[in-house]
């Protein structure tokens, strides 16, 4: 939701892949963005931080919702609250070893994904971990960046986590 016309870039999405793929929003923090995610057809919550009434109302509305967490208190309060799944963040602060650690308390089913300096030589050693997947921001996208780089290196992250995905299991 911190993006140029994130309602309108949702709609114009959500539109184009229909049940295609879970389209929704990140940095979502009010209930009036999670409205507005709605009406543009987004199913997906993504926030910053762990707040238990912003749970709610996602669930409460049938939608993902995958609240920003750093501690195992979190994660549980979270989980508590109705959760879909958990969002590391910023997962420069947690490394590997440390999601390792976390997943070992969480219920297995939990989906955890790591968000905040993630790149394509990262990817291997937070799935060996126990990360489910991974939020990709910095690493990918910066404004003016040519789209053509964009392309190069969201098929290079593609194939990473394709490769470390393999190297996991």
């Amino acid at each position: 939701m911190n993006s140029p016309e994130p309602v309108a870039s949702i709609a114009a999405i959500a539109e184009d892949v229909g049940d295609g793929a879970l389209v929704g929003a990140g940095t979502v923090t009010t209930t009036q963005q999670i409205d507005s995610v709605i009406a543009a057809g987004g199913r997906l919550i993504v926030s910053p931080h762990c707040d238990f009434e912003l749970i709610a109302y996602a669930v409460k509305q049938r939608l993902t919702v995958l609240p920003g967490v750093l501690t195992p208190s979190e994660m549980m309060r979270a989980m508590d609250a109705g959760a879909s799944g958990l969002k590391v963040f910023p997962a420069e602060l947690v490394p590997p070893r440390g999601i390792k650690a976390m997943k070992a308390v969480l219920p297995p089913e939990v989906p955890v994904f790591v968000v905040g300096g993630i790149h394509a030589g990262n990817m291997g050693e937070y799935l060996a971990a126990g990360a489910t997947g991974f939020g990709i921001g910095g690493s990918l996208f910066k404004p003016g960046k040519p789209l053509s780089d964009i392309e190069k290196d969201a098929k290079a992250l593609v194939a990473a986590f394709h490769n470390a995905r393999e190297t996991a299991k």
